[in-house]
């Protein structure tokens, strides 16, 4: 690839060069080269002129112009810094990985309370477990990035700490009459059975069907406990059936529509139980570092959201109704 021109940043010691395909710096010593310029696009740079004052640099483009960068642009590398692992954390350990980091970046880890650490503070790889065999509930891991003089850089992953239960079983049964059903502290099983078995169960209206939503809470007696996600069952009638956990608020979906998008987004609670209006839930949007750009208090089913003046990228869609949430991620384009 042709080098046009080439520049000595002494300020920040980097090495910058103009060719065909954009502009491009290394660290002074460093053998790996990094793309300057979030935004400028492949194309040939003829001349650049550097301000050591400002830091800004000024270069020149055949047919596109004069574009201007300044010394922050650095903080651009090569793809977007995020961390992968594992949904679920145990007492057995588990490791998280910074995807994409500089090699002449420092990084710093933080986690949650309810993990532990492990191994790899300070670089690309971070082992926590969880604090005991008895912890659950929802954690976090992240990574704080600085390189040079850049603003720091803060990635977030969340997981679930301790074992994870869910329900299995099936989504549809033929009916179910009104009724309770309950599970000891030794028993991982949970039968549904109807209350209507020794006599005539009622012939359904075609069509007829009752969604309900199930969910179990298992508490280990000192104020921990898991309530396992909601499960969804339809039942064939008209079945006077609400299951839920004494005092707690019903458990709900969460749709939304478009996604991706680029304009309004129409997010859907579908309610497990639908005849009291005045439920209240909190919607909330959270950007890449897990801050809350938007806000607010619903006591519909249905509200819509307009994207267009956020950046592209991806986001976190949070609806909260007291101890129950549901969250999706939501990608906004152009």
């Amino acid at each position: 690839m042709p080098v046009n021109k080439m520049l000595y940043d002494d300020i920040n010691e980097k090495i910058i060069i103009a060719t065909d395909m954009g502009v491009y710096y290394r660290n002074d010593g460093g053998n790996t080269w990094y793309r300057l310029g979030s935004d400028l696009p492949n194309l040939i740079v003829t001349d650049m002129e550097l301000n050591r004052v400002t830091g800004d640099l000024y270069i020149g483009t055949f047919g596109r112009g004069i574009w201007k960068l300044h010394m922050e642009e650095y903080c651009y590398y090569n793809g977007e810094p995020t961390i992968s692992g594992p949904t679920t954390v145990c007492s057995s350990g588990a490791t998280f990985t910074l995807n994409n980091l500089p090699p002449e970046a420092i990084v710093n880890w933080t986690k949650s309370s309810n993990l532990s650490y492990v191994s790899g503070q300070g670089t690309d790889t971070y082992t926590v477990e969880a604090v005991n065999s008895i912890t659950r509930g929802l954690g976090w891991v992240e990574a704080e990035i600085l390189l040079g003089n850049c603003n720091p850089i803060s990635v977030r992953e969340k997981t679930w700490v301790g074992v994870k239960a869910t329900i299995t079983g099936n989504s549809y049964v033929s009916y179910l009459g009104s009724g309770s059903w309950y599970a000891n502290s030794s028993s991982n099983q949970l039968t549904l059975n109807s209350v209507l078995s020794k006599s005539k169960k009622p012939t359904p209206l075609p069509g007829e069907e009752t969604i309900f939503y199930l969910f179990v809470r298992a508490s280990n007696g000192s104020g921990n406990y898991y309530q396992t996600s909601s499960k969804r069952i339809v039942a064939k009638g008209n079945v006077d059936l609400v299951v839920g956990h004494g005092g707690d608020l019903p458990p709900f979906e969460l749709k939304i529509s478009p996604n991706p998008a680029n304009n309004i987004i129409t997010v859907n609670i579908d309610r497990a139980e639908k005849t009291n209006p005045n439920i209240e839930y909190t919607v909330r949007l959270l950007d890449k570092y897990q801050k809350t750009i938007y806000q607010r208090n619903i006591k519909n089913s249905q509200t819509t959201i307009n994207v267009s003046h956020f950046q592209t990228g991806i986001y976190y869609l949070q609806v909260i109704n007291g101890q129950n949430m549901q969250s999706e991620k939501v990608i906004i384009i152009d």
